[in-house]
């Protein structure tokens, strides 16, 4: 299995996003099934570490439907492998998430515009091994946005809803991937 499928293009790619959704446990459930060995879903969020997060963040809040997500598995590692060994993408555990700013461009940050998006309190809730592709949230409107690190804009919505972007997930990186290999 190939760390950089097709031939090292990014499978990450905005499109539209398509009507009805899937819920947390029939997308878990179909990891499992469809994907089995693929994946590492991890146990879900716990009392102390959410709390350890809303003390930290005390000003941002957090879309209920993510929370349900993170509720069900703290952290998924999708396409785990020998060389990939934390996943070719993941969703992250609530305790790494952070301002989409930091984990995009770590320290470069500093030299960015408030006005430049992501915003300064916007959040990137997972990443990919090539830190290059990142789902970002907008905490104020609770929707999610993919973003590029060489080139982040709002031009590529991944849902307005965590059941939304789940649906984009498999569409864009789970099919996508299995697509690929199965080529």
């Amino acid at each position: 299995m190939s760390s950089r499928p097709l031939g090292g293009k990014s499978l990450f790619k905005c499109s539209t996003l398509r009507r009805g959704y899937m819920r947390i446990e029939d997308f878990v459930e179909r990891l499992c099934r469809e994907s089995a060995g693929n994946h590492r879903i991890f146990p879900s969020l716990d009392n102390e570490e959410l709390e350890a997060w809303i003390s930290r963040w005390s000003k941002t809040s957090l879309p209920e439907d993510f929370l349900d997500l993170l509720r069900h598995t703290n952290g998924i590692q999708f396409w785990v492998h020998e060389g990939s060994a934390n996943g070719y993408f993941r969703i992250l555990p609530l305790r790494e998430v952070d301002t989409a700013r930091r984990i995009m461009w770590g320290e470069a940050l500093e030299d960015m515009d408030e006005d430049e998006v992501p915003y300064p309190h916007w959040l990137a809730i997972t990443e990919d091994q090539d830190g290059a592709t990142f789902i970002v949230l907008d905490p104020d409107a609770h929707r999610y946005y993919l973003m590029d690190s060489c080139g982040a804009d709002l031009t590529c919505p991944a849902g307005n809803s965590i059941y939304e972007l789940l649906d984009y997930i498999w569409d864009h990186w789970i099919e996508a991937m299995e697509g690929s290999q199965n080529a």
